[in-house]
Parts: structure tokens; sequence; C-alpha cells
């Protein structure tokens, strides 16, 4: 993502089948691609923040399917919720961290499921996803804390990080 494009490719090929870019705001910050469908979610950081609903299916000529609300707050992470058409979408307003859960249909429109809030400043860069526990780790800087979202049930907690500024991203190994 550049210059508030996001571009697809080939993997086998990226400098032959580089695609032309997609304009969806001003700082796309993060890509979701949604299992067994053409969408993939872009979250956008800055002017608009939301997220938009980009149709992958041809990488050449991307096209925009629908575009999420604005939240009052910076989007910045995006990820998929593995076997399903759903999505995480990270969130702050500076005085809390907010995680979205959206189903994406089958048209590539949104349908918000549920958010929850934890308060605390903090910059959400990202969420992972453990499918085997059903759990989302959300990175929460600033709070020094990493919050543990129990997907199915909503209910989340904060694990204290150190006592330095952390954790920033978090990953997991399949």
């Amino acid at each position: 993502a550049s210059l508030g494009a996001v571009r697809a490719f080939e993997t086998a090929d990226p400098s032959g089948t580089l695609g032309a870019p997609l304009e969806v705001g001003s700082d796309p910050s993060d890509v979701a691609f949604v299992p067994d469908t053409p969408y993939a979610v872009v979250a956008n950081s800055l002017t608009p923040s939301n997220y938009v609903v980009v149709d992958v299916s041809d990488p050449a000529t991307l096209t925009l399917a629908a575009e999420g609300p604005s939240p009052l707050g910076v989007v910045y992470g995006a990820t998929s919720i593995p076997d399903t058409a759903d999505v995480l979408v990270t969130i702050s307003d500076f005085a809390s961290v907010f995680l979205r859960r959206v189903t994406i249909g089958l048209d590539g429109q949104p349908t918000e499921l549920w958010t929850t809030i934890a308060p605390g400043t903090s910059f959400p860069l990202g969420v992972a996803v453990d499918p085997t526990t059903g759990l989302a780790l959300m990175a929460a800087p600033g709070m020094n804390a990493l919050l543990v979202q129990d997907i199915e049930s909503q209910q989340q907690r904060a694990i204290p990080w150190q006592d330095v500024s952390g954790p920033c991203y978090v990953a997991l190994v399949p």
C-alpha cells in the first residue's frame, strides 16, 4: 500500500502481474483476505478512518465492493478469522481500544456482529487469531498489556506486560 492505494499480484510472478493501484484512503494500514471469497478488507488509518471491502478476484483490476462505517476513532488493523467470512478490525479513540467483528456477505457488504471495548490509551496495530482456542490476541502498547478476546463469548481480559511500552505486534505459529 502506498499513496493511499492498494495493489495486488499473483505470487508466482509479482513483477509481471502487479495490478493497477486502487485508491482506498490516505493511509491504508492493514489488509485481511476473507477466506473462500473474492474479497479483502483494507483498514484505513486516515482520511477517512474506516475499512473498505475490495474485490480481489482479478488482481490486475481491483474494485471497491463496499465501504465500512467511519468509527469515532482510528482504524488500524484487520485480521480474518479462519474458516469464516469474518474479520476483526482494531480501532482506537485514544481513550479506549475497540475490537470489532464484521462478516462479509456474498455481495461484499460488511455487517457488524459485535464490538468490545477496553478502556485505555493504546495503538492497536493488529490482532492475531488462534483458531484452535478461539482466542484473538491484540497488542496494546501504551496500556502495556496483551488483550485476550474470546471470539465466541466476547469476554476479554488484559494481561499486564512489562514496565516498558509494548507489546506492539502479536503473531502466532500456525
